[in-house]
């Protein structure tokens, strides 16, 4: 069969043949292209494809699946982007779990904006709404590569189909007198400083637990949170927090020191009762010294709650409380974003969006009280 400067026929189609360069090896190979109705049509996205060549533009044709793809996409994601290994780990078991057994046969190519609105609406019905919408997240990122940086698709079929959100809940908080029937107890329990400094700091879990002796100053009542300790595919692993080098620093209030000093002095009794001590430097361990595993925080605080009388809300209710509590007493919103360590405050805004809206109405009426009206 005779290729006549780029194009040839078979039965009743034409064809386009031409030398492509693979992206990878940078090595070129002869790519047929096929499915034209006549020759005027093949001779037209000839012309424009050698164009597309010449300006680096071309997309290959690739046999390349899905799950290939992403198998080979998130490590080189990972390292360009220098995720932590929770952030991986997350990614990776949305790919895992919820991509490929539903689209990784798929090539590639082969994807639609209707293949991902399939998927939305599959997951949709089998799996948490939190859970779909990370899923999409994550697809998103990956075809959005796909096409801009790997040049394996032309259209990123992914980026006009609406990833489905979950309804944003008000979120839950004490009241008063709720978290003072809890401090009580707190105050009894082995680990009640731990929920202790939660509270009155609005500090995450895996901070907490991450948090060293070394960052604690008592004298001055400050804390330093650099470095968190969370899990991944099942392993604690630690990892710094620090923003340009910098530690998150947190006042905090005399009841808190006192805890803590108190928690600090049984501590360093245990320690020297213990035979098999590991020294971490940490604050909050076990009876041999090692790190508080990150999940028995919650049976711990559940039996706390049980023994207040208070409903139980999971211990980052306790964040939620305390940055409600100063957005409520008229604490600026920078500072409060500060303490929780959002890097813009405007994430506080939109987390917290009930208690700023309710500012902002209490604003126009001491506005409008100024104005005698």
């Amino acid at each position: 069969m005779s290729v006549k400067d780029g194009i040839t026929r078979r039965g009743d189609l034409w064809y386009v043949v031409l030398r492509e360069p693979d992206p990878v090896t940078g090595k070129t190979k002869m790519v047929w292209h096929s499915g034209f109705r006549s020759e005027d049509e093949a001779k037209a996205f000839r012309d424009d494809r050698r164009v597309s060549l010449r300006k680096g533009q071309a997309v290959r044709k690739d046999k390349i699946t899905v799950a290939q793809y992403l198998e080979e996409w998130l490590p080189m994601h990972a390292k360009t982007k220098q995720l932590s290994p929770n952030t991986v780990y997350g990614y990776d078991r949305q790919i895992s779990s919820y991509v490929i057994p539903y689209i990784g046969k798929l090539k590639m190519q082969e994807v639609t904006p209707v293949t991902i609105s399939r998927l939305y609406s599959d997951l949709s019905e089998n799996f948490a709404p939190r859970t779909v919408e990370y899923t999409g997240t994550v697809l998103r990122i990956a075809f959005k590569h796909a096409m801009l940086v790997y040049r394996i698709i032309e259209v990123d079929p992914t980026r006009d189909v609406p990833i489905p959100r979950p309804k944003k809940k008000v979120k839950e908080t004490w009241s008063v007198e709720q978290m003072r029937l809890v401090s009580v107890f707190m105050a009894k329990h082995p680990n009640g400083a731990l929920y202790q400094v939660m509270a009155a700091t609005g500090c995450r879990r895996s901070e907490v637990l991450g948090l060293r002796w070394i960052d604690v100053d008592l004298s001055e009542g400050v804390i330093k949170f650099t470095q968190a300790r969370v899990l991944a595919g099942g392993q604690v692993i630690i990892k710094e927090t620090l923003k340009n080098g910098v530690g998150k620093n947190v006042p905090i209030d005399d009841a808190t020191v006192d805890a803590l000093r108190i928690y600090r002095t049984k501590q360093k009794e245990a320690k020297m009762k213990s035979l098999t001590w590991l020294e971490t430097g940490l604050v909050f361990t076990n009876s041999h010294g090692n790190g508080v595993y990150p999940s028995n925080i919650y049976d711990d605080w559940r039996k706390i709650c049980e023994q207040a009388g208070v409903p139980y809300l999971k211990p980052h209710g306790l964040r939620h409380t305390h940055a409600t509590w100063l957005l409520e007493a008229g604490v600026p919103l920078h500072v409060v974003a500060e303490r929780l360590g959002h890097r813009d405050a405007m994430v506080t805004a939109t987390i917290y969006a009930q208690v700023t809206g309710n500012q902002a109405r209490g604003a126009s009426d001491i506005f409008a009280e100024k104005m005698g009206n």
